[in-house]
């Protein structure tokens, strides 16, 4: 198994309980966003505390617009949902203040992990907090491709030949990068070693540095340590990419060896050059 494939897990060590874990290495370039924050509470019986971070694009095209339009819809219903069901709770007298404390938290976090003026992927968490002793963490990845003046959300089958291995492949490579690795419940000493099914493998973002796959807590390890995800580098999925599709543009990368190899034969020919020109 290649090299690449073994520095493929990160986590952050700490959290507290009202944070939102990023793993610091999805983050994008700056320049293509600017992140809008909204945080408010709301007092029923106990304090409901909301947070939401987002990102505002610096180009608006119809792509931007689009999924602006799509990630505060998604908001709007989890504040809504959230807030209902504490509401409920709270009116049918399911809180113990002593037990569960007199504050709910919801935070949200949205950052771009790929931007093109054609496909964006973006990377999200979002931290509940119910009650005592801690609260839950979901994490999402969402893809938007625009091709012939259509905007839609990518699932894995829309970037993969079908019927061409590529669910088997995936699986089978997260599984050897967390074996190589020991992250989460791979490690040697824990008792049973997870199962990866296909549906575990449908959160995915995009990043320059390959496909990512994000495991929700529990199916690979907990959450307490941040995402457990694997990169696999494009090349490594060329085999299974789609002609025509979002993926068709990496699926000839320039590696830094390549890149190496190019610069020294543009040096070779210059000097070449000069040499003919100017003689020896």
């Amino acid at each position: 198994m290649k090299n690449a494939i073994l520095a493929c897990i990160l986590s952050i060590s700490y959290i507290f309980a009202s944070e939102i874990i990023v793993p610091l290495d999805f983050e994008e370039d700056h320049s293509c966003f600017s992140p809008d924050q909204r945080t408010r509470s709301i007092k029923h019986g106990v304090t409901i505390d909301l947070s939401f971070e987002y990102p505002s694009f610096t180009t608006k095209n119809s792509l931007t617009k689009q999924i602006r339009r799509i990630i505060q819809n998604h908001i709007s219903t989890l504040e809504r949902n959230f807030v209902n069901e504490i509401v409920d709770r709270y009116d049918h007298g399911e809180f113990d203040e002593y037990y569960d404390g007199p504050s709910r938290n919801l935070d949200y976090r949205l950052i771009p992990t790929y931007y093109s003026e054609d496909l964006i992927s973006l990377y999200g968490c979002c931290f509940r907090y119910y009650a005592h002793p801690h609260g839950c963490i979901r994490y999402e990845g969402r893809t938007f491709w625009e091709k012939d003046h259509a905007i839609r959300e990518l699932a894995l089958d829309e970037l993969f030949i079908q019927d061409s291995g590529y669910t088997s492949f995936i699986i089978g490579y997260c599984e050897a990068v967390l074996k190589a690795t020991g992250a989460g419940y791979y490690t040697p000493d824990y008792p049973i070693v997870p199962v990866i099914t296909p549906f575990d493998i449908r959160t995915f973002i995009l990043t320059k540095k390959g496909m990512t796959i994000i495991f929700q807590p529990f199916i690979v390890g907990t959450w307490t340590e941040g995402p457990d995800y694997v990169v696999i580098p494009y090349e490594d999925l060329k085999p299974f990419i789609r002609p025509q599709g979002p993926l068709e543009r990496f699926k000839s990368p320039t590696t830094l060896k390549q890149s190496f190899q190019t610069g020294l034969r543009q040096i070779q020919d210059e000097e070449k050059h000069s040499y003919f020109s100017n003689g020896p």
